[in-house]
């Protein structure tokens, strides 16, 4: 671990308030208007924020942990959407089955004659 002078770590101090700042006027206009938000590069801040502290740089992830992690959450979310659709559609399915058009059939009987 590198020495680091007292002035110095003042000094990052002074900057660490400002990020904190910015953060909090940037999430106060973001209730007003979303897009601000993205505005911002808030893994970077985290980042500038903890080496101003002087803290490892082994307490964060890697960006390619954290596109690895976001890639499998976006890929669990799609899919439960696909399960969610699947369901919609065997939910649909029964719903055809009981209904009678007449002729001791129903809708779904009678659908899978058209095709």
């Amino acid at each position: 671990m590198d020495f680091i002078s007292p002035l110095a770590q003042a000094q990052r101090a002074v900057g660490t308030t400002a990020i904190e700042r910015v953060a909090a006027f940037m999430g106060n206009i973001a209730g007003i208007d979303p897009a601000a938000a993205r505005k911002i590069k808030w893994q970077k801040m985290g980042e500038e924020y903890t080496t101003m502290l002087g803290v490892t740089s082994k307490i964060l992830r890697s960006d390619e942990e954290l596109a690895a992690e976001q890639a499998a959450a976006a890929q669990q979310q799609q899919m439960q959407q696909m399960a969610q659709m699947g369901m919609a559609g065997v939910k649909g399915a029964e719903l055809l089955s009981k209904t009678d058009v007449g002729g001791g059939q129903n809708a779904l009987q009678m659908m899978m004659e058209r095709k």
